[in-house]
């Protein structure tokens, strides 16, 4: 009876350590499923949020030089954490990348023939940006009347994109009268990358259209932000700003 019983024993046993084996071996192959938040610098500056799925990705962007791009692709990890893919950006192709993810799972880093991202996952919550602002231009007499932050729209689908819209009266050689729109993508560092189209209205002589690229820290423990605005054309001034 106890040679059956120790039989039933090691038998168990046994099968413990096969099944924990097998855990190990499956576990073994890191996950880096769900959603990322990526910091993009090279030959481009922005950031992007990708979401991994089993083999699957998808996301969006927007970097200063391409403005907001949407891509999806696949990819295969190994049991050292290191990534093999491709993804297609619309109008763009189909391009490879590998990657790796640390130990921890929780730092990710991907390198294509261009750009090159570093990545964290998403935090469980979205930075809060006070949706009022007292903002001025460098070198221009005057201030926006208005100037509004709010969330992208759907929020749920672009949890780093932010809208802004504002209006204001300067003075230069002339009057001007200037409605600016664009959006921005907001890093895990607080850094906003984006793009915007104005309507410039000089008093008693006419109205000009200018798009182009902002980036610049947005210090949300402050209420500050200072924004570089490069025009397509190369003109260059700053937006300082107080949140209200």
């Amino acid at each position: 009876m106890k040679s059956r019983r120790l039989l039933v024993a090691v038998s168990v046993l046994c099968f413990a350590v096969l099944v924990g084996l097998g855990g190990k071996t499956a576990l073994g192959q890191p996950s880096i499923k769900g959603e990322w938040l990526f910091d993009i610098s090279g030959v481009e500056q922005g950031g992007a949020v990708v979401v991994f799925e089993d083999s699957a990705l998808h996301g969006y962007g927007l970097t200063l030089q391409n403005g907001y791009f949407e891509f999806d692709g696949t990819y295969t990890i190994d049991a050292k954490g290191v990534i093999s893919g491709t993804f297609n950006t619309e109008g763009e192709g189909f391009e490879s990348f590998t990657g790796k993810v640390d130990k921890k799972g929780t730092k990710l880093t991907i390198k294509t023939s261009g750009p090159s991202l570093k990545g964290i996952k998403v935090p469980s919550e979205d930075p809060v940006i006070p949706p009022d602002w007292a903002v001025k231009l460098s070198g221009l007499k005057g201030a926006f009347t208005s100037f509004t932050i709010s969330h992208e729209v759907p929020m749920d689908d672009n949890p780093r994109l932010y809208r802004f819209s504002a209006d204001g009266t300067f003075q230069d050689i002339d009057t001007m009268n200037i409605h600016v729109e664009g959006t921005f993508f907001l890093t895990s560092k607080s850094i906003a990358y984006g793009e915007y189209n104005a309507s410039i209205t000089v008093v008693g002589v006419g109205t000009e259209t200018q798009t182009g690229a902002i980036s610049g820290k947005i210090n949300l423990s402050s209420g500050k932000f200072s924004l570089k605005v490069v025009s397509d054309e190369g003109e260059r001034i700053t937006l300082s700003g107080v949140a209200m």
